[in-house]
């Protein structure tokens, strides 16, 4: 796959040089395209185990930011970045599919969400 490559300008800041950070991350799909856009992940946060394993296998990591944890988080750790990235849990949304009658219980991974506008 080829990058693309904008050269717009917003700020004074060339679009093809932004940097992000990849919440809820998974195994990288947000991160996969920004960086294939020409932008730079410098950090990332995923709480399972097995999805940071590849993450970390998929992707060079060293020295980037990490948190394991959304609710965990505290504001001033966060690094500066032009672009926060969130692939919000789906599990709490398609568990409800599967159930006949609407779910009206919180799921723990839905309330995440709120987490993240938190922060």
């Amino acid at each position: 796959m080829q990058s693309v490559s904008t050269t717009e300008k917003k700020g004074g800041k060339l679009m093809d040089n932004l940097t992000f950070l990849d919440f809820f991350a998974g195994i990288g799909g947000m991160r996969s395209g920004l960086e294939l856009a020409g932008h730079k992940c410098i950090g990332f946060c995923e709480k399972d185990k097995y999805a940071i394993l590849a993450y970390n296998a998929i992707y060079n990591t060293d020295g980037e930011w990490f948190e394991n944890d959304i609710t965990k988080i505290k504001t001033d750790t966060i690094p500066k970045a032009d672009i926060w990235t969130g692939g919000f849990p789906c599990q709490g949304y398609t568990e409800e599919i599967k159930i006949p009658k609407f779910c009206t219980t919180l799921d723990e991974h839905k309330d995440l969400t709120k987490n993240f506008g938190i922060i």
